[in-house]
């Protein structure tokens, strides 16, 4: 049996500004806060003041309800402490006050100050407190991290492109970069699926920034190489992907047994299907007499496709396959299944069947079913992790009609 329960594939995740929600961003707080969640890589936006050091601070001027407007490279450290709500620390301190074992993405946020980060990171090294694995750079301004990289050989960059068709791979490899961060910005926007390909075809690593956490989105992020996450933090590292395995774990030991047991076609004989453009669909009691769950029996022997869509309100849909073939694309990930097979689809993940030779399906809902929370999507959406092109490339030579309202 192949059981697919990481169906949220780990992502390593960077704390955006520290434990923004639990302290102010950009402060030594908020990046405590970070680190004792579990999150030991923290991203952190450096800009220069006007008496030279460093600061954390992300906009380039106080600007807001209670702030003067005034330029942050026009104010000097003390004048910027004058504010006391705002906390700023500077890079000197945040490398003095982190555990050892932190690392650091450094978002690089005006021109001119690679020297004197390098200098900081150097000076934070012959202390024997950080080495240069620990160091990483991104950001929009690339020229400044080209010269960070010259300063301190053996740093890696990731420098931010925009998230639209860009042919800017050979500018990448031209910067002796290691990666791309891909600006997702607020609403999740959209992955360029060629240009992914084209940077791991370089063997660019492939980097994200996402201003909400979003953990439906993993999966999808996942599937086109995305493996570092930049986010908004607030709760334990790990700790939604922890939670849905031990429930999965739960739910697979109770079911499978009985599932491995069952003669699916003498367990529908009493039972009145609904007929779905999806095939016939057996809702069965539950053997189990677990109220939180519903069980059904998924008949796919004729069926072409079924259309994307997710379950929302919380509902996670487990698969166990009964007998035949098929394929399962969950999130992004493309998984040819066979008797035995697990697949979870968890609440708010795109997921869709293509089913092979005489395909049936086992069908665990937790919550039970409820068919008022099937929402359908039918165009790109990164949060839900649908890609409209893949959807197109595995259904190119199926009729449209084949590709109906689905599980």
């Amino acid at each position: 049996m192949t059981s697919l329960c990481n169906a949220i594939p780990p992502l390593n995740i960077v704390a955006h500004r520290g434990a923004v929600d639990l302290a102010r961003e950009n402060t030594i707080a908020s990046f405590l806060q970070a680190y004792q969640l579990g999150y030991k890589t923290i991203e952190c936006d450096v800009r220069s003041c006007a008496s030279g050091e460093l600061v954390l601070f992300h906009d380039d001027s106080l600007s807001g309800k209670f702030w003067t407007g005034d330029q942050i490279s026009d104010l000097s450290l003390q004048q910027l402490r004058l504010h006391q709500e705002l906390h700023v620390a500077t890079v000197q301190e945040l490398f003095a006050q982190m555990p050892a074992d932190t690392k650091f993405v450094l978002d690089l946020k005006s021109s001119g100050i690679a020297q004197r980060l390098a200098d900081l990171v150097i000076a934070a090294e012959q202390m024997g407190t950080f080495n240069r694995s620990q160091f990483m750079a991104t950001g929009f301004h690339h020229q400044e991290q080209m010269v960070l990289k010259q300063l301190l050989p053996g740093l890696k960059i990731y420098p931010a492109v925009p998230v639209v068709p860009h042919d800017g791979v050979q500018s990448l490899k031209n910067m002796k970069a290691d990666g791309a961060c891909l600006f997702l910005g607020m609403s999740g926007g959209l992955l360029h699926t060629d240009f992914t390909k084209n940077c791991r075809d370089a063997g660019l690593e492939i980097w994200a920034f996402m201003k909400q956490e979003v953990p439906e989105a993993a999966q999808y992020l996942h599937s086109l190489g995305v493996r570092t996450l930049i986010a908004n933090v607030n709760q334990p590292a790990s700790s939604k992907e922890i939670v849905m395995k031990n429930n999965i774990q739960v739910l697979l030991d109770r079911w499978l047994p009985y599932l491995n047991a069952l003669d699916w076609q003498e367990a529908v004989q009493r039972v009145e299907p609904k007929l779905t453009p999806c095939g016939p669909i057996y809702e069965l009691e539950n053997p189990m007499s677990e109220t939180s769950e519903s069980f059904a029996i998924a008949d796919m022997r004729t069926v072409r496709c079924c259309s994307p869509h997710y379950h929302a309100n919380g509902e996670t849909e487990t698969y166990v396959v009964l007998q035949g073939t098929g394929l399962v694309v969950v999130g992004g990930e493309e998984k040819h299944v066979e008797k035995g097979d697990v697949i979870v689809a968890p609440p708010g993940v795109v997921h869709f069947t293509i089913p092979g030779q005489d395909l049936v399906l086992g069908i665990v809902n937790t919550p039970p079913f409820n068919p008022a929370n099937i929402v359908e999507v039918h165009e790109t959406d990164l949060t839900v992790g649908f890609d409209r092109v893949q959807f197109n490339r595995l259904t190119a030579g199926l009729e449209a009609e084949a590709c109906c309202t689905g599980l």
